[in-house]
């Protein structure tokens, strides 16, 4: 940071002491601009004058006042995003962080935005839905990001914002559709999903997964016992028995160990989605057991969260190859059949973006009930919430605005 600064050491201690000072400072500052950019739109929002119109809906203007604050938020300081995913989507900030009281007022007042005042939505669904909508503005601003700086949507973990020149009309355009597929969801009916009989297929078992990689495992147990940030390819190959030269006997560089081991999962899930999908009958059961089975995946083998979390806090470059992706878009060509159908994506191109949201979601979903170690009737309950807030939309599960629903479905 000195060098490129272009001062010496020493002079940057005069401004802060230690490493940790300067972390909280950086904290403070992330605090102090997310307060400007989401929570205090939100709260001139839930004190204004309500400018809710039949054709509208109050949760539409919630919805999408929060996607334009996001977007606002990373248009003028986009290195605060990571800061973002990882105290909104991953870890929580420490109770004596800057960030501690913000993340409280941002949740609160989400929450009371969308609480539909009726009493009749439990507090639980109330919480969902807000993780909803904060998960699918993270998500979404990263695509466009991606997408303006790969020319189309491209499943990778690099997150580059600085690279990109931002197109205005495209923000608004994903702003709009985000919001049009949060409020009313991707698809136009559920109602013939067979439920049980799709949670009885689709439920992956134990005894199918592959051996446990061990550098996998190395990675988990050095995340669970010192965190994400101190969990150093040197501590992680100590872990797994081996000296960093050992460890990169194995793979070339830190890239490569990424790369491998996750494409091994993937390919290994694949294959269990291909039988999987010849048992079910429509692409509704379909979609509803992806679902399932990334949970079931995740439930019986926590790695494969706890590498991707990892991935994401280190900022690490891991680019999938084109020719996996295509096996990927192979597999999966009956959401290419929905996206003219049922419009899960405005473009056709933006198909694997959809199957990675898909698998974003559950993901944040997993990595919150592994805290808590659920049965698996309690984890099908809660992908089964999840499913219908993605396919139905949040207007669904808030009564008073099934009318509005059904007026936009109509439309």
């Amino acid at each position: 940071m000195a060098k490129q600064l272009g001062v010496t050491k020493p002079a940057l201690y005069r401004y802060f002491r230690s490493k940790e000072e300067l972390m909280y400072a950086m904290d403070a500052d992330y605090a102090i601009r997310l307060r400007d950019f989401v929570v205090q739109p939100m709260r001139a929002h839930l004190t204004a004058p309500s400018t809710t119109t039949p054709e509208t809906g109050r949760i539409r203007e919630v919805v999408q006042l929060y996607f334009e604050s996001v977007f606002t938020f990373f248009d003028e300081h986009p290195f605060h995003y990571l800061y973002f995913i990882r105290t909104l989507l991953g870890r929580r900030a420490r109770t004596d962080s800057p960030v501690h009281a913000v993340l409280r007022e941002h949740d609160a007042l989400l929450l009371d935005l969308v609480d539909d005042r009726s009493g009749r939505v439990q507090e639980r669904c109330l919480l969902m839905i807000a993780r909803h909508i904060t998960a699918a503005a993270a998500f979404w601003t990263t695509e466009h990001y991606r997408s303006g700086a790969l020319g189309d949507a491209n499943p990778t973990f690099t997150f580059e914002p600085e690279r990109v020149q931002l197109d205005r009309e495209q923000q608004e355009q994903l702003i709009a559709s985000g919001t049009e597929h949060v409020v009313n969801g991707f698809l136009s009916d559920t109602t013939g999903c067979e439920w049980e009989a799709v949670e009885r297929v689709a439920w992956i078992q134990p005894e199918e997964l592959p051996q446990r990689h061990r550098i996998l495992d190395a990675i988990t147990e050095t995340v669970l016992e010192v965190g994400y940030g101190a969990a150093t390819v040197e501590r992680i190959a100590q872990r797994a028995g081996l000296s960093k030269s050992g460890l990169y006997h194995y793979f070339t560089n830190k890239d490569d160990m990424l790369a491998e081991t996750l494409l091994k999962t993937q390919r290994h899930f694949a294959a269990l989605a291909r039988t999987r999908f010849a048992q079910l009958g429509s692409d509704t059961d379909r979609l509803y057991g992806l679902f399932v089975m990334i949970a079931a995946y995740a439930h019986h083998d926590p790695s494969t969260i706890i590498v991707e979390n990892w991935i994401r806090e280190s900022n690490v470059e891991v680019t999938i190859p084109p020719e996996q992706i295509v096996e990927i878009q192979r597999i999966y060509a009956f959401v290419s059949e929905m996206l003219v159908e049922g419009q899960l994506a405005g473009d056709p191109h933006h198909g694997f973006s959809v199957l990675t949201y898909i698998n974003f979601l559950v993901m944040q979903e997993m990595s919150g009930m592994a805290e808590h170690n659920l049965r698996k009737d309690r984890i099908i309950v809660r992908i089964r919430e999840l499913y219908h807030l993605f396919a139905d939309g949040i207007a669904s599960a808030l009564p008073d605005h099934e009318a509005d629903q059904g007026a936009a479905r109509h439309e």
